[in-house]
């Protein structure tokens, strides 16, 4: 009886660090995902049109950055819209296909 009951400690010792391995994989892995992201805040959401073309414009016109080579994947506001909002401006998530856009944006700020 004693040596399976060690024989299990064992084994659940190797799970245990199995499963903190898995764990900061699992957050490097996330990080590197978010890496292309970044966060606009101040946009009004009064300006109609695609949030791609918005960021694109913002990027252009208020960060002066040439956005001919620049390729945005996903652009959308964050959170729920209130229509009783007068000047609404939802934080806008922008993923980027190159981090050397981001950075530059980064830059720029």
């Amino acid at each position: 009886m004693s040596d399976r009951v060690t024989q299990i400690e064992r084994l659940l010792e190797a799970q245990r660090l199995n499963s903190k391995v898995l764990t900061y994989k699992s957050i490097d892995a996330e990080s590197r995902s978010m890496r292309n992201n970044i966060v606009i805040y101040g946009l009004t959401e009064r300006l109609k049109g695609n949030c791609t073309h918005l960021v694109l414009n913002f990027i252009s016109d208020e960060l002066d950055i040439d956005t001919s080579d620049m390729h945005i994947e996903r652009a959308h506001r964050m959170g729920r819209f209130d229509p009783k909002s007068r000047d609404a401006k939802r934080p806008m998530v922008v993923r980027l296909r190159d981090y050397v856009d981001t950075e530059t944006i980064m830059e720029n700020t």
